[in-house]
């Protein structure tokens, strides 16, 4: 019997192998895509924030129980420091005003000296830095109070002054656990941090 070739183009004949190589490489591609699509955020969890509960400018009291549910930043200044606080203060300024529309965020800045950060101190000091009193709280724990957190949040305090205390954020998730620390004053950080405050909010 004579045989009969086929009139398709070389590139146009069956081919299974080519056919099975073309699927896997379509499903791969977009699986990829979903992927890079998805968004990508922190999963660790260093461990959750102590119940707590302290004055707050320029009245009444703000805790753990009012930031159930909230993603939040907490910060660590005193209104009489020249040196690193205003840095921070700048910092979470920028940060309160980028997720402003958030109505599940919040900034909650502790004061490290009870003394002379009276509630009108603290008044004062949040109406120069927040935008927005509903999103940026300011607390006034005692000094007690500032050791017991800051080992609850496991936080390593250093000395400015006569003073312990750090530059450093951390940021909390709705159910109360610690989802990063970032150096105020590194802009790589300060980024991530954004990004990171995005993605859980997206949780």
């Amino acid at each position: 019997m004579e045989k009969v070739e086929s009139s398709l183009p070389v590139s146009f004949r069956w081919n299974p192998k080519a056919i099975l190589v073309g699927v896997v490489l379509a499903v791969l591609s977009g699986a990829a895509g979903i992927y890079f699509l998805t968004p990508k955020h922190t999963a660790d969890k260093f461990g959750a924030v102590p119940e707590f509960s302290y004055p707050m400018a320029p009245a009444g009291t703000f805790g753990s129980k009012d930031l159930r549910g909230q993603v939040w930043v907490g910060s660590f200044i005193f209104t009489s420091c020249k040196g690193i606080c205003p840095i921070v203060s700048s910092k979470v300024k920028r940060v309160a005003e980028t997720f402003a529309g958030q109505k599940d965020f919040k900034a909650v800045s502790f004061s490290i000296d009870p003394e002379r950060d009276t509630l009108p101190v603290l008044e004062s000091y949040g109406r120069k830095w927040a935008t927005n009193a509903d999103t940026w709280k300011f607390l006034r724990p005692s000094k007690a109070e500032l050791k017991s957190f800051s080992d609850g949040v496991k936080l390593v305090m250093g000395t400015v002054g006569d003073f312990t205390h750090t530059s450093r954020l951390i940021l909390v998730d709705r159910a109360g656990w610690i989802r990063g620390y970032y150096q105020a004053t590194d802009e790589d950080q300060l980024f991530r941090l954004k990004e990171d405050i995005q993605s859980i909010l997206e949780e």
